[in-house]
């Protein structure tokens, strides 16, 4: 199992998901009695903490594990919070605090709501508390534990550089891009989001150039055009990039929703660039994650072998 990953904060997803449970007053099945599911080392981890996970992941994640995938991430996270305490890593109470705290500031909720919303889902804050105390340890612990980008040899670099080559994946490009926003204020109703939606997709069918796009926007109200931005192929989601790859400068990207409001992007220019630097970063990059998971996952395997670890 690849239980170290790079730390993330929580999703957008799963903020929605907690803001939707408070907002309807669902609850979770109710606890049984706790009882000690199992010892890491000596160090109990209660039932009431595997339901708990299994109420946190289906909330967030919208998924739903069993019983036993519940109480192993309890373990494997059990067995590295011990190993980075034994290599003198360790995370305040208050580091987790904070991050709760600015968690529940996100989605406008207190720390007090933001703990109901999880009771109500089936998990609780000591749950989500755990879980930002495991990813903060995970930061400190990666670089503990391999130096992934300087590990990555030129050889390897090379080779995979070839492989996409050979597949047609490796043309790069350079996009001039521009952002139009059809702002809309928080805490405005949906059927207003809905029309700002609508009225930016009826202009977006009128584009045809980033000039026209900007020249429109001028006697529209609340529609804003933002700098241009330059974007190499390598910077770019696969997705982003895919469809980039495949559009003539005056096309747009579909409408999406942002913080902002609602938003569309307008190729201004697209050219090859035939650099192979931006490529060859981003080779490198996934290369050293894949070897960051590969040694965490080697040393999980290590530390299973050492523990003692007692189900009941």
């Amino acid at each position: 199992m690849a239980i170290i990953r790079t730390a993330r904060s929580a999703s957008r997803a799963a903020l929605m998901a907690l803001a939707l449970a408070a907002g309807i007053g669902w609850h979770g099945p109710a606890l049984a009695q706790t009882k000690i599911a199992a010892l890491v080392n000596g160090t109990p981890i209660l039932s009431s903490e595997v339901s708990e996970r299994q109420g946190f992941i289906r909330l967030t994640k919208r998924k739903t594990i069993s019983t036993r995938q519940a109480l192993d991430s309890l373990v494997d996270e059990q067995l590295l919070l011990q190993e980075a305490k034994k290599r003198g890593l360790t995370i305040s109470e208050a580091d987790v605090d904070e991050r709760f705290t600015a968690i529940a500031t996100n989605m406008k909720l207190s720390t007090d709501q933001l703990g109901q919303a999880l009771a109500q889902g089936g998990a609780s804050s000591r749950t989500f508390k755990s879980n930002i105390r495991n990813q903060l340890i995970q930061r400190k612990l990666l670089p503990a534990l391999v130096k992934a980008k300087s590990a990555v040899s030129e050889q390897q670099i090379a080779a995979a550089m070839m492989e996409r080559k050979q597949k047609g994946e490796s043309r790069s490009y350079r996009f001039v891009l521009q952002q139009m926003v059809f702002v809309v204020p928080a805490g405005s109703s949906p059927a207003y989001a809905a029309q700002r939606k609508n009225e930016a997709e009826a202009f977006r069918k009128r584009v045809n150039s980033c000039e026209a796009a900007v020249a429109g926007a001028r006697g529209m109200r609340d529609v804003a055009a933002k700098p241009q931005v330059i974007r190499l192929s390598a910077q770019l989601s696969s997705s982003m990039r895919d469809q980039m790859g495949g559009m003539s400068p005056g096309q747009t990207m579909p409408v999406q929703q942002s913080e902002s409001g609602m938003e569309f992007v307008v190729l201004c220019d697209k050219k090859d660039a035939p650099d192979d630097s931006a490529l060859r970063n981003e080779i490198q990059n996934e290369l050293a994650g894949k070897a960051s998971e590969d040694e965490g996952d080697r040393l999980l395997a290590d530390l299973k072998k050492k523990a003692l670890i007692q189900y009941r």
